[in-house]
């Protein structure tokens, strides 16, 4: 009967273990779940910046075009500022498909921080139910041990008989 208290105390103190992992677990979940959420903060404001560099593209575009008309109205004269006005037409257009790179990369990644949030979500609620059955395997697993403990000590109390003869 001792050995049985004993390895009940044993379990006892492993279930315990495991219930403090799974408490930590619940956590590391938590904050993975926050960076994750810092992260798609960071993307929507990148992509916001990103915008802002879309839009002055598309201005700088407009110029390029207008000192295009320009240079043209100019005749000869304004042949030169005809090339630069290409030139920055040229690396207006380079930034905006640049830009939209970028903001499809965002999305894409954003997709990606979405879908790992709620996988991540998804573990902690398992996490969550583990914990709940280990907290519940620790009640009875102690209860055991008490009474394993309760009967040995009954036993040990009860005077040993002289052996027949």
């Amino acid at each position: 009967m001792r050995q049985t208290a004993e390895g009940a105390n044993d379990a006892a103190q492993r279930v315990k273990s495991v219930s403090v992992e799974a408490d930590h677990s619940d956590i590391v979940v938590s904050e993975a779940i926050q960076a994750m959420n810092d992260i798609a903060s960071s993307s929507d404001e990148v992509s916001k910046i990103i915008g802002v560099i879309d839009e002055i593209a598309f201005q700088t575009n407009l110029l390029a075009l207008n000192a295009g008309v320009e240079a043209a109205r100019a005749g000869e004269s304004g042949k030169g500022f005809a090339v630069v006005a290409q030139e920055v037409r040229e690396l207006a257009q380079r930034s905006a498909a640049a830009a939209k790179e970028i903001k499809d990369q965002i999305l894409r990644s954003s997709g990606q921080v979405q879908n790992g949030v709620r996988l991540v979500q998804e573990t902690g609620g398992a996490l969550t139910r583990i914990s709940s059955q280990v907290a519940a395997a620790s009640d009875i697993v102690g209860k055991i041990a008490y009474s394993a403990s309760e009967q040995d000590l009954t036993l040990r109390s009860i005077p040993q008989s002289p052996p027949h003869r």
